[in-house]
């Protein structure tokens, strides 16, 4: 209501775009407005709701800002689930979950993308590994030695279709990974080395980096219809 009323200044007779993640995008006129409700009728859907590429941004949380930083352009990116996890050099421990929901919604609104990301729990990164299904592969974001690139890994190891179905992309905290997380993580079969480049990014370029690399790889970057 308060983002109708007070911020779009929308009045009775105006149309406007629904999407609910779902059932697609509707045309749908206000009709009334309460102190604190807006009723609309549905006019005629204008998009139907659409498969996402199955892409998952594991994450360290990070500092706010930077933070919403990431959420908002992984959203844009196409990501259909965001993943927190804490690590060794974890800075943040408390993550608003309500708050990073809000921030992918909005992101979607302004992007026009009609489905919104999913957000998991945090968990420790031993407990999302060992939880993780071992037909879904993981790529890490590994600044630390000389692995292969996206595009490398991609057309040497899989075909296209095997590579893009249910993969995820994880990218460390601030001073990235310690020596015995890299020891832990090459134990699990389905996660890969990637290089991103020679430079050492921050973690919300890299999701960022990496996201686009992915989305070009399956043929498109994110479309919204």
């Amino acid at each position: 209501f308060h983002y109708i009323k007070r911020v779009m200044r929308q009045e009775v007779g105006n149309n406007i775009l629904l999407f609910n993640g779902s059932d697609g995008e509707w045309l749908a006129k206000i009709i009334a407005f309460g102190k604190t409700t807006c009723s609309m009728v549905l006019v005629q859907q204008t998009r139907s709701q659409h498969d996402t590429l199955d892409l998952s941004l594991i994450f360290s949380p990070i500092k706010k800002k930077r933070l919403d930083f990431m959420i908002e352009k992984a959203t844009e990116l196409g990501v259909s689930r965001l993943i927190p996890v804490f690590t060794e050099r974890t800075d943040t421990r408390r993550i608003n979950l309500d708050r990073l929901s809000k921030t992918a919604i909005e992101a979607a609104e302004q992007c026009g993308r009609i489905s919104v990301p999913i957000i998991e729990d945090a968990l420790p990164l031993e407990k999302m590994l060992n939880n993780w299904s071992a037909d879904r592969m993981i790529y890490l974001m590994d600044e630390t030695s000389h692995a292969r690139t996206v595009r490398e890994l991609a057309f040497e190891k899989y075909s296209m279709d095997e590579f893009l179905k249910g993969i995820a992309i994880l990218v460390g905290p601030e001073g990235g990974f310690t020596f015995s997380e890299f020891e832990l993580m090459k134990k699990f079969k389905f996660l890969y080395s990637v290089s991103l480049g020679s430079q050492i990014l921050r973690s919300e370029t890299a999701a960022v980096a990496a996201l686009s690399c992915f989305q070009i790889l399956s043929g498109s970057l994110y479309k919204s219809s």
